[in-house]
């Protein structure tokens, strides 16, 4: 799992930030190095209660399974630049 520490930069969380960053970038690795064999891996950044739903969304069988290498946000526009 992700934060989204992540997707912002944020003052005093370097270490967060860089972590998280990093959790993002392996995912987009995943991602491409398993498009090929029908596997998808994606982050989830997000406030911890709406987990569940994304989970579902993306391991769904039609709604979720073109969605790779994503790191997706439901945040509240926290993470907006």
């Amino acid at each position: 799992m992700a934060s989204i520490y992540g997707l912002r930069a944020v003052v005093d969380r370097a270490v967060d930030v860089t972590t998280k960053t990093a959790m993002i970038g392996f995912t987009r690795a995943v991602a491409r190095e398993t498009a090929a064999q029908n596997i998808t891996c994606n982050a989830t950044p997000s406030i911890e209660e709406r987990i569940a739903r994304r989970v579902a969304f993306l391991c769904g069988p039609d709604d979720g399974s073109d969605v790779t290498g994503a790191a997706i946000s439901i945040d509240g526009g926290w993470s907006a630049t």
